[in-house]
């Protein structure tokens, strides 16, 4: 999957099962779950998901991202760098 992070916005391109690009806001990110379990947790490789409506079932995810607390943690720096509040960012 690749991504491109700007000052206010992550886009994100499809992966296996999402057939869509998707665009999140960081200031509409309430937390940040990341999946990091073997096989995958192995290549050093996870998965971000971005809680952004809690009513939602469905959520933005990112897949097959390296180093993904690391990910994780920047989103949240540059979300916070505008103006949004401090998020959770649990291991999942």
């Amino acid at each position: 999957m690749q991504y491109v992070l700007s000052e206010e916005d992550i886009y994100f391109s499809p992966s296996l099962g999402d057939d869509e690009c998707m665009t999140v806001l960081l200031s509409e990110i309430l937390a940040i779950q990341v999946i990091h379990r073997q096989p995958w947790k192995f290549f050093g490789l996870g998965t971000l998901i971005f809680i952004t409506n809690p009513d939602e079932d469905m959520q933005p995810c990112m897949k097959c991202i390296a180093s993904p607390h690391a990910l994780a943690r920047t989103i949240r720096r540059n979300a916070q760098a505008i103006g949004a509040p401090n998020f959770p960012i649990e291991t999942v």
